[in-house]
């Protein structure tokens, strides 16, 4: 065990505080600004910005995901799971 445990468990608390991270939200759409996606818009009419977006639809919503790309002129490369 290090002496510095504290410390080191702190600064990894602090770290992960410092991200806004949403759990199961119904995104309707993502915001583009510049080319760039900067956000996204829920369901429930909430806007979320960040310096980084992180999409995860899982299979229910994958065809989702794909026709956004698509429509964004982003390629995407198909990497089947099962």
């Amino acid at each position: 065990v290090s002496i510095n445990w504290f410390a080191v468990l702190s600064f990894f608390s602090d770290f992960f505080n410092s991200f806004n991270i949403k759990f199961n939200k119904n995104v309707k759409d993502l915001i583009i600004e510049d080319t760039s996606i900067k956000g996204v818009k829920t369901a429930d009419g909430d806007n979320y910005y960040g310096k980084y977006v992180v999409t995860a639809p899982g299979r229910e919503n994958a065809e989702w995901l794909s026709n956004k790309a698509k429509k964004l002129g982003i390629d995407m490369t198909i990497n089947p799971v099962d």
